[in-house]
């Protein structure tokens, strides 16, 4: 994601979360699901109020270098994410940096980074997920902004862990719709 030299004095720190799971889908499968960018269509959960309208992307598994577009609304508000897969080594690691752009002029801009390690463990694997999270605030209003700290602060780690988690169990039952 390019930006300019002195954009990083508007954004703020990095939230960090970092969580694991085991999960019954060999390390081989589970990379296929995370690295197959239309499945944001078909099986991946999503949370609350989030609406998945399209995915512009390749088809086959997306692998480092790969870009995706999606367009999708959190609750009223429309919004553009730019994603580019940075690492994809099957079986080990599926690693994504994104830009989300929110339609609304005074939305800030979302960075994400988000990296899945894989384990083999015994039929299954051990996923661990590791996420940072910044907002460029130069559209951002002072309301919004004390908004999100709050949010931040109280809720954004259970909310980030709940969908790593439900991400999981939904691959799991995506596999298993398959094998059936």
């Amino acid at each position: 994601m390019d930006r300019s030299p002195g954009e990083d004095r508007r954004r703020t720190f990095a939230l960090k979360f970092v969580d694991s799971v085991r999960t019954s889908l060999s390390p081989n499968r589970l990379f296929d699901l995370m690295a197959d960018p239309h499945g944001c269509l078909t099986w991946h959960a999503h949370p609350n109020g989030t609406v998945v309208s399209s995915v512009d992307a390749p088809q086959g598994l997306a692998l480092a270098g790969t870009e995706v577009r999606v367009r999708a609304r959190i609750g009223k508000f429309p919004l553009t994410t730019r994603t580019v897969v940075t690492r994809a080594d099957r079986s080990v690691c599926f690693e994504t940096a994104s830009e989300v752009t929110f339609d609304h002029p005074r939305l800030p801009t979302v960075f994400t980074t988000e990296r899945y390690l894989i384990e083999p463990d015994g039929g299954g694997s051990i996923v661990r997920y590791e996420t940072e999270m910044s907002r460029d605030w130069s559209k951002g209003t002072p309301l919004y902004r004390l908004m999100c700290k709050i949010t931040d602060r109280f809720f954004a780690p259970s909310q980030t862990q709940r969908c790593f988690r439900d991400l999981i169990a939904s691959a799991e039952r995506h596999a298993a719709s398959y094998t059936n």
